[in-house]
């Protein structure tokens, strides 16, 4: 064998271990995020959180700042494993309850609640949960991929359904460092729509109950269940 061979022998070999070796340490950086989101989330009893939440279309980012979205404003109660009410109170009053079992949509401007059993209850609600357990095992149904490793401030992780959803292609979550307490989650479908929450700081809630997630209609509210118009 000649000396040119052997040394690009080594050379390739060489190559193929630093290759390796940075997979494992970047793979072993993942596992240490999703370790440390499931330290500040896994232990809670309940939460509620603040949230803004904006859907940009493919065309408003195309136009960036020329264009801007609706800001919808309320608050996340969330009791595991999957009790969670999602309570819109800007933009028209709107609440989405769930006790796992069924759901109530409830809209304020209609004088309407629909409800659902829980296999109705979209992915996109269970992501909430998802998150708010602290990601456990989230790669059984999601490959996770992070990104903008040098930015000093927040972990980015995208978040690709396996398998795919039907509406909706990936989820960024920005976490911050210092005490990985997911920020923004964004939800981007097939047609280039965003929808972005932003979350406030949590509040730990040991007080809610099971009752709290059952959705108790207004009077003079219609209910309209599954399969009745």
């Amino acid at each position: 064998m000649s000396v040119k061979k052997i040394i690009a022998g080594l050379l390739f070999l060489g190559v193929f271990f630093i290759s390796q070796t940075t997979a494992v340490s970047a793979d072993d950086q993942l596992s240490g995020v999703l370790d440390g989101i499931f330290k500040r989330y896994g232990g809670l009893k309940g939460m509620s959180v603040p949230y803004k939440r904006e859907t940009i279309t493919k065309s408003m980012a195309m136009l960036g700042n020329e264009v801007k979205a609706d800001v919808a404003t309320g608050k996340i109660l969330f009791m595991p494993p999957r009790y969670i009410s999602i309570q819109q109170t800007s933009l028209g009053k709107e609440t989405i309850t769930t006790d796992g079992e069924t759901l109530w949509y409830y809209i304020a401007a209609k004088n309407t609640v629909n409800e659902y059993p829980a296999d109705k209850v979209s992915k996109e609600i269970k992501l909430f949960s998802k998150i708010f357990s602290g990601l456990s095992k989230i790669r059984d149904s999601f490959e996770v991929v992070q990104s903008n490793l040098d930015d000093k401030k927040e972990y980015h992780l995208k978040l690709v359904p396996n398998p795919a959803w039907d509406e909706v292609d990936y989820i960024n979550l920005l976490v911050e460092r210092d005490d990985f307490n997911v920020r923004v989650v964004e939800l981007h479908n097939l047609l280039g729509t965003t929808t972005r929450f932003t979350l406030d700081e949590f509040s730990v809630r040991k007080d809610l109950k099971k009752e709290d997630f059952t959705f108790k209609a207004p009077a003079g509210v219609k209910v309209i269940k599954e399969g009745e118009e």
